[in-house]
């Protein structure tokens, strides 16, 4: 679980077909909840900061992994993560979605450590 501050602030920048560039800024204590890209993978490029994330890879075991500032990194399709700022800085990261994001589903573990989906969001909810 990440922890409660500041909303993360995001905007889809212009792609080209096939694929969805988003740049998301990451106040300290932002962060968002267990969640899915539904049929997309994305490649993420640090622009600056730092973020955690704990990943639920589709096969092997659960990884927890820094993202840290020019480095890149792949979150595979059907993986389920959470990411969350622990720094005091804002951090900015650069997301490429291929095939397009067309929805996400949020999660939550229980106590059995099974997860149980909470909500879809479709593209045109954001």
């Amino acid at each position: 679980m990440y922890p409660r501050g500041a909303e993360r602030s995001y905007v889809r920048l212009p792609s080209r077909a096939g694929c969805e560039v988003w740049l998301i800024a990451w106040p300290p204590g932002s962060g968002v909840p267990l969640h899915d890209h539904g049929e997309a993978s994305a490649l993420v490029t640090m622009l600056s900061g730092e973020l955690q994330e704990s990943l639920l890879p589709p096969d092997g075991p659960a990884v927890e992994r820094s993202w840290r500032r020019h480095g890149s990194l792949e979150i595979p399709r059907y993986a389920r993560h959470t990411v969350w700022n622990a720094s005091e800085q804002t951090a900015y990261s650069l997301h490429v979605y291929t095939p397009q994001l067309a929805a996400m589903t949020f999660y939550e573990r229980l106590a059995s450590g099974e997860l149980r989906a909470l909500r879809s969001e479709e593209a045109a909810q954001w």
